[in-house]
């Protein structure tokens, strides 16, 4: 199940009962709704609800499994992950507005997930695995374009911090930190290791 903690008072309350296990769930830029996975139709699929917990389903593609990653900033995009044979993990953007047709942003022979937008909205950070190990790039949003490396020593899980002034990720064990250039073009600096997370941590 899904749950929500206040925490000021440390007051969890259920939000929403699924039938899955694994689910992912992202807040709203606005705090007012919650956009997670469960099953619709025997597939794995996004809905949307409010904070009364009722969940409207929103079909995206025939895959099995996906998990939702993102929801920019200016709320016009979901970012959700799907799993599937033939190109094992890719990236797709579902609109708010309009028809909520989903689209694919990075499909391929390599995996591609944990799709990140930029605070100003105009970035993708995401891990892939194309070198044969997974290392953290950033490209356009929400069309792909020059594609650009972060890490240079393997890297997963990215995250924008610092209103997008900073993308920080996991190596192995070890929390990086990339400073980034503001200007037309994404120019990220040399990453740095900030700490080092004990060896139980999972």
């Amino acid at each position: 199940d899904f749950w929500i903690v206040d925490l000021e008072r440390a007051v969890p309350m259920r939000f929403a009962t699924t039938t899955t296990s694994g689910s992912t769930s992202i807040w709203s830029p606005d705090g007012n709704r919650i956009a997670f996975i469960t099953k619709y139709e025997g597939r794995d699929e996004v809905h949307i609800a409010g904070l009364d917990g009722r969940a409207e389903p929103v079909p995206t593609t025939g895959d099995v499994f996906k998990y939702v990653t993102d929801w920019s900033s200016d709320g016009r995009y979901i970012v959700f992950l799907v799993v599937n044979v033939e190109n094992g993990q890719d990236i797709w953007i579902l609109p708010m507005d309009g028809d909520r047709k989903p689209k694919p942003y990075l499909t391929g022979p390599a995996g591609e997930r944990a799709g990140k937008v930029s605070p100003d909205g105009r970035w993708m950070a995401y891990g892939s695995n194309e070198t044969g190990r997974e290392e953290i790039y950033v490209q356009s949003f929400p069309e792909p374009g020059h594609k650009v490396r972060v890490s240079t020593d393997g890297g997963q899980f990215p995250r924008w911090t610092e209103g997008g002034r900073q993308l920080e990720y996991v190596n192995g064990l070890d929390r990086m930190v990339v400073s980034v250039k503001e200007g037309a073009e994404f120019q990220p600096g040399t990453p740095r290791k900030v700490f080092t997370l004990p060896a139980n941590i999972t």
